[in-house]
């Protein structure tokens, strides 16, 4: 479990609440950085990171997602023009339309899995499945 102060740096909406609960990130309140988003918070699974949920978050430099996230939703990254790189794990499978729109600086994006359906466009940075 996290320490208070790292749980209260999320906002979240329930999914389930059959245990495990699982939720969706909604907002972020913290002070930017190198964010790592934990797996859980508050004994609940973290398998989404909603709508807007990072939108216009410019102190954010990187963000690493954990294996638990199913998906990312629409602009959930979108106008945070100081993220340079971001990590999205395999278990990924599911993008909403711009999610990383206007990122400029961003630099590298880490997918382990080359078999991964999305390609990432500059310079809008749009991710897209490659299938379209």
């Amino acid at each position: 479990m996290l320490p208070a102060g790292v749980q209260a740096q999320y906002n979240y909406s329930f999914d389930t609440y059959i245990p495990p609960t699982t939720i969706t990130i909604t907002g972020y309140t913290g002070s930017g950085g190198a964010v790592n988003i934990p797996n859980w918070i508050n004994g609940n699974l973290v398998v989404a990171i909603g709508d807007s949920a990072f939108i216009g978050n410019g102190s954010l430099t990187s963000v690493s997602i954990p294996n638990s996230v199913k998906s990312i939703g629409i602009e959930a990254f979108d106008d945070c023009y100081n993220l340079t790189s971001v990590t999205i794990p395999n278990s990924v499978t599911s993008f909403g339309d711009f999610a990383f729109l206007n990122c400029y600086g961003l630099t590298s994006v880490m997918i382990p899995n080359p078999d991964f359906p999305y390609k990432l466009h500059k310079p809008m940075l749009l991710i897209y499945n490659k299938a379209a």
